[in-house]
């Protein structure tokens, strides 16, 4: 069973239902908005204009996919690589590139 509360809401909802029937305008910049939201006519025209996107869940393909490669790593090697911080796997293979653009690979 539910107890009611001996405690009185603090909301003032005379104020609120005064503030709700004023029809304020919604703030719009021209510099920035695409349209008028209190223009009915010129929402109207936005939305008829529009076009829905849906996308598939996940991030977007990307047009050469690589492929994984397994590889075996002294464990210093792989703990000092690691440890360089965020894009440590971006920045090997950069390393591995040059090396074989190089001819050293």
């Amino acid at each position: 069973m539910f107890k009611h509360s001996t405690k009185h809401a603090k909301t003032d909802w005379q104020r609120v239902r005064q503030e709700a029937a004023y029809a304020k305008p919604i703030p719009f910049d021209p510099a920035t908005d695409p349209y008028d939201p209190n223009d009915e006519q010129a929402t109207a025209e936005y939305l008829e204009a529009a076009t829905v996107t849906v996308r598939g869940p996940g991030r977007p393909r990307v047009p050469v996919r690589r492929p994984a490669l397994t590889m075996r790593m002294d464990p210093d090697l792989l703990e000092r690589l690691r440890a360089s911080g965020k894009g440590w796997q971006s920045r090997l293979h950069q390393l591995i590139r040059e090396a074989v653009d190089k001819g050293k690979l």
